[in-house]
């Protein structure tokens, strides 16, 4: 379906080919993002941001409007079981989220995680996925009294970390079908 071909420079901007803005364009921050992701012979990823869904190119638009109508009928929603989580100090003049969620108890701390890598698995990956990264996979956090903004990256069941294909690859989420 030529996913392939499909070129982008991630920067959801007038310059990216993904998109075919009209001379309204109006950058939008702090918003939910629609990830494409593959993982065969050839790795990539591409991602729509949702507030400019209605100007991806006609190939993105057949691409989305496929995997949305797509349901095998036995699949069921993927949960990860793995989740690698950056965490790092929140920057409030950036275009981090505005939304302050508290820390889900129970899992690693961010203080003791600032800067650093986080591995999760089994039930606390769960857990994470469910509470605390339920709507987007980023986040600002409250720990205490200090706020952390958090990615999580789904480590998929083939890959290992220390994979050379795992940190060059976005923090993406998962495909999901629909039920």
């Amino acid at each position: 379906m030529g996913f392939y071909e499909i070129e982008t420079n991630w920067k959801h901007d007038p310059t990216d080919l993904l998109y075919n803005f009209d001379s309204n364009f109006q950058q939008v921050y702090d918003a939910n993002s629609i990830y494409l992701f593959v993982n065969g012979e050839k790795l990539k990823t591409v991602y729509v941001y949702e507030p400019f869904i209605d100007y991806v190119i006609p190939r993105m638009k057949q691409l989305l409007k496929f995997l949305d109508a797509y349901n095998p009928g036995h699949l069921t929603t993927y949960k990860p079981d793995q989740l690698l989580l950056r965490v790092e100090k929140r920057d409030t003049d950036s275009d981090q989220p505005t939304e302050v969620l508290p820390w889900p108890k129970g899992l690693p701390s961010l203080q003791k995680s600032l800067n650093e890598f986080i591995y999760l698995a089994g039930d606390e990956a769960a857990q994470a996925a469910e509470k605390a990264f339920s709507k987007a996979w980023e986040g600002v956090f409250s720990e205490g009294e200090k706020e952390y903004f958090v990615i999580a990256k789904v480590v998929f069941p083939d890959e290992l970390i220390g994979d050379q294909n795992l940190e060059p690859t976005p923090f993406v989420m998962p495909f999901q079908c629909s039920p």
